[in-house]
């Protein structure tokens, strides 16, 4: 009965290790990247997370009531290097957009941000950022 115990622990310890060690396999790229997360309130909200081996930005906002030359923007940055990239643009209203990065660079950090231009044009708006995405 003591053997059968020692080789059923034995055969469980084993099992885990294997387990551990295709976890580690299988982490990827994935695993290189910490942080991210969304910033804002349900009617604003800029999102950033690791998609496989690329970064994914995401905006959403919930806008009511706003003037006919209202905008939002999606607004791609890295806060290493102080790239910016003001990807895609519509209308204030409901508006949820998506844009990747393939390829990030290792070491960089990543962030969204969404821009409202509340009466249209370049200037003024307010905006909203994601927390960081370290890659």
């Amino acid at each position: 009965m003591a053997s059968t115990l020692i080789r059923r622990a034995a055969l469980g310890l084993g099992t885990l290790a294997m387990a551990g060690s295709a976890l580690t396999l299988t982490a990827g790229s994935a695993s290189a990247a910490s942080g991210g997360g969304c910033n804002g309130e349900t009617w604003k909200q800029a999102c950033v997370s690791a998609d496989g081996g690329s970064v994914k930005f995401d905006v959403h906002a919930r806008l009511a009531n706003t003037d006919a030359n209202c905008r939002v923007e999606l607004v791609r940055l890295d806060a290493s290097d102080g790239w910016v990239d003001r990807m895609l643009s519509g209308p204030c209203n409901q508006w949820d957009r998506t844009a990747w990065l393939p390829n990030p660079t290792r070491g960089h950090a990543y962030k969204t941000e969404l821009r409202i231009y509340w009466q249209g044009g370049e200037y003024p708006y307010d905006y909203i950022q994601s927390p960081l995405l370290n890659w």
